[in-house]
């Protein structure tokens, strides 16, 4: 096992816990550094190594984005009439046909 001048001054600050807490914490504070370290070397990256400037990524991030939400909200309008047609005919009492979508190809 082995001790470093860290985990001393951890355990003598704060008498009571035990090694395992004191390695817990140690572990803990690690990863936070770690996930720390990896989202600002990430950013840097991101910002490098981006194929379009600021503005005209933002651009066509939004235009994406938009295009994505007018797809799903013209896809939650026809599955709401679909719904709409399928109660309708299920209060008159009439034989709900319900059309099987053929499944996507795996990618």
């Amino acid at each position: 096992m082995r001790l470093c001048y860290w985990h001393n001054v951890v355990y003598n600050a704060h008498e009571g816990w035990t090694f395992k807490e004191v390695k817990q914490m140690r572990k803990t504070i690690s990863f936070l550094i770690g996930l720390l370290s990896g989202a600002v070397v990430g950013a840097a990256a991101a910002i490098l190594l981006a194929p379009y400037s600021g503005p005209e990524l933002q651009e066509r991030v939004r235009a994406r984005v938009q295009g994505l939400i007018e797809e799903g909200r013209r896809a939650a309008t026809a599955r709401r009439a679909e719904l709409e047609t399928q109660l309708e005919a299920f209060k008159r009492g009439t034989p709900v046909v319900i059309e099987a979508t053929p499944e996507q190809p795996q990618a």
